[in-house]
């Protein structure tokens, strides 16, 4: 098979680096996108306690902001050593950048990362992006109103002053969510598109809301950032702060029964598995008795990391039933495919659930049709076989091969209603529907998935074939997830493989 992307570093199990990005330091700037960055240690040339006049842009785009009357003060040890900007709740001394963020810039996704900690003073706006009440855009805290975008009364009260990264994402849908030292906290208000060529301020909103506490530093990106750009910036802050971040893992969503990751094996290159270990706790392992039809195990497949490698001729593996299925199915896997649309020879199965006999719905997903076209389907039964059909994208979203992917599927039970159905390629929602039938509530639906289980084939009993590539990590959840379970699984997924 050919070779992976290039050579990697690791400082842990699925964290990687690629050896080029050791030749210098980490800093923020090398996350594209970067439009504002502030640094209480740019700040110079001040003694402990003294009114800042400026605090200085350190991204490169000369966004200073100003003292707006009296200013705030600066602390040389605020915390672990490191400086910060003193707010005094209920005193106005804000700073403010009147040209703000340049027209056009936040008209889609945009991040926001705060190194912040709150002393508990009462109502406060640390940072705001504002224009009048139309589309603000406010972090702090205990709000009297709920504001848009960065409301969090549900993630910080005034009785917590401990000192966080805060990290909030929108997405051009309006979907928002927040993260406190790495790890997806609730949202509350409404996720807003950032108002562009207005104000930037910080120590209060609309004249009034003076926060009390420490700011550390601010960044802020006109785009989402990946999971990997994410943890990037994150480990840096966490360092420079001495903050211990807590990446989300699988077992953090309720309802995981399979998580498969190639690490836990610890084979020889070229070595048959036998056993896929269950790492949920749960001991649901899948295996293969007939050695001939066990696939490989490679050290350093995918981004470095190991995986288990089909052959796509009788390579799979497979356990008894472990799904319900009341709620509906969701899985998520990290590969490489060894074949491209253009060069598959037959139908190329990935996962499959079998029903049990003479009853229920079989899902499957793969290639299933030798069409090039990656799908998630549901077969009500054996001869009518492609009822529910979710692949192709604008473009069509197709198998490439050598392509290291991290793909998640989520399909809904009968008995729900407003499901969010559909498949997901690094992230990104795959919307379009290919024929016979478009994706509906009633078609999509399926009952009693409780047969087998199989990792690396299509389903054996509608004759499906076998997957030719290698696979990093499997995930599965006994329902269909929700926006926000979804994002924890992405993020670990995508973060082990650099996408």
């Amino acid at each position: 098979m050919p070779a992976r992307r290039g050579a990697y570093w690791t400082d842990g199990p699925g964290v990687g680096i690629s050896v080029a990005a050791l030749a210098k330091p980490f800093s923020p700037k090398d996350v594209s996108g970067l439009q504002l960055w502030l640094d209480a240690e740019a700040i110079t040339g001040l003694s402990d306690g003294a009114e800042i006049a400026t605090w200085p842009d350190s991204s490169g785009n000369a966004r200073h902001l100003t003292k707006n009357g009296t200013g705030p003060s600066w602390k040389a040890n605020a915390a672990n050593g490191k400086p910060a900007v003193r707010f005094t709740g209920g005193l106005d001394r804000s700073l403010f950048n009147n040209t703000g963020l340049p027209a056009g810039d936040y008209a889609g996704p945009m991040t926001l990362i705060i190194v912040v900690q709150y002393l508990g003073g009462g109502l406060g706006a640390f940072f705001t992006n504002a224009r009048g009440g139309l589309g603000d855009n406010v972090f702090g805290n205990s709000f009297a109103a709920n504001w848009s975008f960065m409301n969090i009364n549900s993630g910080v009260t005034t009785s917590d002053t401990t000192l966080r990264i805060w990290t909030f994402e929108t997405t051009q849908n309006g979907f928002g969510w927040s993260k406190s030292n790495g790890r997806f906290t609730p949202f509350s208000g409404t996720a807003n598109n950032v108002p562009s060529g207005v104000k930037v301020e910080m120590g209060r909103y609309a004249g009034s809301h003076m926060p009390d506490g420490y700011v550390f530093a601010v960044m802020w990106w006109n785009r989402a950032l990946t999971p990997w750009e994410r943890y990037n910036v994150h480990r840096y802050l966490a360092t420079k702060y001495g903050l211990t971040l807590m990446p989300h893992v699988p077992t953090d969503v309720t309802g995981l029964k399979l998580w498969l990751k190639a690490e836990d094996l610890a084979l020889a290159d070229g070595a048959a598995v036998a056993q896929w270990n269950d790492a949920s706790g749960l001991g649901n392992h899948v295996s293969q008795a007939v050695a001939v039809q066990q696939p490989t195990y490679w050290s350093k497949a995918i981004a470095g990391l190991p995986a288990v490698r089909c052959d796509g001729i009788q390579q799979a593996l497979s356990r008894s039933a472990m799904f319900n299925g009341a709620a509906g199915i969701s899985v998520f896997t990290n590969l490489a495919p060894a074949f491209s649309s253009a060069s598959y020879a037959t139908n190329r199965g990935l996962i499959a659930l079998d029903r049990a006999a003479g009853a229920g719905t079989i899902v499957s997903i793969g290639d299933l049709r030798a069409d090039g076209f990656l799908k998630l389907t549901a077969h009500q039964t054996l001869t009518d076989e492609y009822r529910a059909v979710v692949s192709g994208g604008s473009p069509a979203i197709t198998w490439a091969a050598d392509e290291v992917q991290s793909w998640g599927f989520r399909l809904t039970n009968a008995v729900q209603t407003g499901g969010n159905i559909g498949m997901y390629k690094n992230g990104l929602r795959i919307t379009s529907v290919r024929s016979p039938e478009p994706w509906n509530e009633a078609k999509a639906a399926f009952e009693n998935p409780s047969g087998p289980f199989h990792v690396g084939r299509g389903s054996p009993a509608l004759g499906q074939a076998f997957y030719l590539g290698d696979l990093e990590s499997v995930v599965a959840v006994d329902h269909e997830v929700t926006d926000l379970e979804r994002l924890i699984i992405e993020d670990y997924l995508r973060r082990r493989i650099l996408v």
